[in-house]
């Protein structure tokens, strides 16, 4: 999926671009997914996300951040997740230029879309093996600090 491009799948309804990475600190960024479309649609669980060119694996989604009840959003509204990029307990890290992004299905078994890649701020972003992302927020407080 391009950069400004609009998407809907079968498990959700509405219409949603890329989410945009936003840093926050060194350490975390915050993925916002807004519907750009006129129907609401649902965030399910978490994103799935590949930090460069090429990752060989998702980055572990925070267990601890799952909500009550699926993220629906409204036209207009937006969701949010955190991304914890690294921590000094974490090994095998890498400055990543590029972010993946995918959208979870209902079972989350697999992705609906296409993925988009992002440009990471600052040139890049440093990652390790303690990256993490959160589950989809309705609150930007709760993707940071739930």
């Amino acid at each position: 999926m391009g950069r400004g491009a609009s998407r809907s799948s079968p498990n959700s309804l509405g219409s949603i671009p890329p989410p945009q990475p936003t840093p926050i600190t060194n350490a975390f960024l915050l993925l916002t997914a807004t519907n750009t479309g006129t129907k609401p649609c649902n965030l399910y669980y978490a994103p799935y996300l590949g930090a460069g060119a090429g990752a060989q694996a998702p980055i572990q989604w925070l267990e601890s951040s799952k909500p009550q009840a699926v993220v629906t959003l409204a036209p207009g509204e937006s969701g949010y997740a955190g991304i914890g990029t690294f921590s000094p307990d974490g090994h095998s890290g890498h400055t990543a230029k590029t972010l993946g992004v995918s959208f979870a299905n209902r079972e989350a078994n697999g992705a609906v879309g296409n993925a988009a890649t992002l440009n990471l701020p600052n040139g890049g972003t440093y990652f390790n093996s303690s990256a993490y992302v959160t589950y989809w927020q309705s609150d930007v407080y709760d993707a940071l600090f739930g």
